[in-house]
């Protein structure tokens, strides 16, 4: 019975352990001037993996006395860790299936990285991807 109790408890150790590693491994940690970003393990066709970090913001919405200033205001500043799996909102769009409807928000200032390394101040190559897209809903996120 002792024995059974030791060995629950050992591979309850093990699992929790694996749990953490697992989490740790899928789930990268970065800081960026405007705070931490928690972002995820990706794999790609040959089973390579990358890190994703999703809806990063990189300036305040242009909205109320902002509007149609020349220069954008960099991000705020957040609190604790934000979570970076999912995309940021979409940009207004306009959806021409079904009349008069405004989809988005313009709330949508935000980059997708994609990055091998997490090295700080690595070499590495970057690739800036404009989207030529026509503001029309169901465009691709990228």
């Amino acid at each position: 019975m002792v024995g059974t109790k030791a060995l629950s408890c050992l591979l309850g150790y093990f699992i929790l352990s694996a749990e953490c590693y697992q989490s740790k491994e899928q789930k990268p940690l970065v800081t960026v001037t405007e705070g931490k970003l928690r972002g995820t393990v990706e794999k790609i066709y040959d089973g390579s993996s990358y890190f994703s970090f999703k809806g990063v913001p990189y300036a305040e919405a242009p909205v109320g006395a902002h509007r149609f200033q020349s220069q954008p205001l960099p991000p705020r500043n957040w609190p604790g860790v934000r979570d970076a799996s999912k995309h940021g909102p979409i940009c207004t769009q306009y959806d021409f299936t079904i009349s008069q409807y405004i989809e988005g928000s313009e709330q949508c200032l935000f980059v997708n990285v994609y990055t091998k390394s997490l090295k700080p101040h690595a070499q590495i190559p970057v690739m800036v991807f404009i989207h030529g897209g026509i503001l029309h809903v169901r465009i691709w996120k990228f």
